[in-house]
């Protein structure tokens, strides 16, 4: 069996910048949903559409 380079193609940076930037929004809404319940109706389920892509 063949051993595969570690060349990174485009698809691959923009795999890991999605997932990193999904991951960074999570954070940053689970922060605002705990500190400011009263103010964020609607982001749960904007979270609940970022954790679902």
């Amino acid at each position: 069996m063949a051993k595969r380079t570690q060349n990174w193609r485009w698809v691959d940076w923009v795999y890991v910048f999605t997932i990193a930037s999904h991951l960074l929004y999570i954070g940053i809404a689970l922060e605002e949903m705990l500190n400011h319940p009263d103010q964020n109706a609607g982001l749960a389920f904007t979270m609940v559409q970022v954790v679902g892509g």
